[in-house]
């Protein structure tokens, strides 16, 4: 059965790479998108989007606006906008986040947080 994906071409597009064949050991720091299409051995924090591609993996922490994963990571993810689990991709950890898209074929083990703290007049009524 053929799945539609939740990602957008635009958010494809990444200011840096790591290319494939590469492994960077440390943490990633930096404005901008970063495109993971190797293996990073570290903590990746950006202000915008991380995709993790098909293939590519990260031993780390995610942090961002975006999270696009569809390689495999193991560490925990925090985005303030949104995490996508494509098809295929692999997630081991926690994730922080307001909104959760996880494609019909993504692997995912661990927990989810998307707490938000609602202001009192939205909060739900107290049942009698």
């Amino acid at each position: 059965m053929a799945t539609r994906s939740v990602i957008k071409r635009q958010e494809l597009d990444a200011h840096g790479v790591v290319g494939a064949g590469l492994v960077i050991r440390g943490d990633v720091l930096g404005q901008g998108s970063v495109s993971v299409q190797g293996r990073v051995e570290g903590n990746i924090e950006v202000d915008d989007t991380v995709i993790v591609a098909d293939g590519a993996s990260v031993e780390g922490d995610l942090s961002g606006r975006r999270l696009i994963v569809q390689g495999s990571v193991h560490g925990d993810l925090q985005a303030t906008e949104g995490v996508v689990l494509a098809a295929g991709s692999v997630v081991r950890g926690v994730l922080h986040t307001n909104e959760l898209a996880v494609e019909e074929g993504a692997d995912f083990s661990g927990t989810v947080d998307m707490s938000v703290d609602l202001p009192d007049d939205v909060r739900p009524r107290e049942r009698d």
